[in-house]
C-alpha cells in the first residue's frame, strides 16, 4: 500500500484522538513514558472492545 504524504501526523492525530477518548471514559491514564506502540495497541483493543470498530484478523488469526 501507498505511503500517505502526511501519515505521521494523522498518526500522532489519531493517537492524540485515542487518549482523549480512553481517558474520557475513565479507563487509562496514559504514561509519558508509553511508547507510541503501546497507546496504539491499547487504543485499538479499546476501540475493539466497546464495539466501535471490529478486529483486524490479519497476523494474529487462528
Amino acid at each position: 500500500m501507498k505511503k500517505l504524504k502526511n501519515e505521521k501526523e494523522l498518526v500522532k492525530k489519531a493517537i492524540a484522538e485515542g487518549m482523549k477518548y480512553g481517558e474520557k471514559r475513565g479507563v487509562v491514564e496514559f504514561e509519558p513514558t508509553d511508547s507510541a506502540t503501546e497507546k496504539i495497541e491499547y487504543i485499538y483493543r479499546l476501540l475493539v472492545h466497546d464495539k466501535i470498530i471490529q478486529p483486524s484478523w490479519g497476523r494474529n488469526r487462528k
